[in-house]
């Protein structure tokens, strides 16, 4: 599905935004200003999105749909246990359940279609 290109592109497109300037998209969103352990920790999240990308634009089939819906579903929980915890974090927190549980929703639909150019009998083989 061209669907499954499109969330692997914004996904990647958000990644570059966290791996090269993480502290204009965050400070926009949450009003928080990044502290350098802030920015490595958002880089190395900006590095897991853009490889989950990749491999979603190069090899989007059932199997992966699937691993990288359960790992934006992972990331979603974390977020909302960082918000949980740390209040300076609360509002960005939020912001990346929402953004991960709505990455975890596409992916497992995608999985659910059989991904993209994997016919719906091949896809569940």
């Amino acid at each position: 599905m061209q669907a499954d290109r499109l969330v692997a592109a914004a996904r990647g497109g958000w990644a570059v935004f966290l791996l090269i300037c993480p502290d204009r998209p965050v400070q926009a969103l949450t009003g928080v200003r990044l502290t350098v352990r802030d920015r490595r920790v958002l880089r190395v999240l900006g590095a897991r999105e853009l490889v989950q990308s990749a491999v979603g634009l190069v090899h989007p089939s059932r199997r992966v749909l699937g691993v990288g819906s359960a790992v934006d579903a992972l990331h979603a929980a974390s977020c909302l246990g960082l918000a949980a915890v740390d209040a300076r974090w609360r509002r960005g927190g939020l912001l990346g359940a929402v953004d991960a549980a709505a990455f975890a929703v596409a992916g497992y639909a995608g999985a659910r279609r059989g991904g993209l150019g994997v016919t719906a009998s091949a896809g569940r083989r």
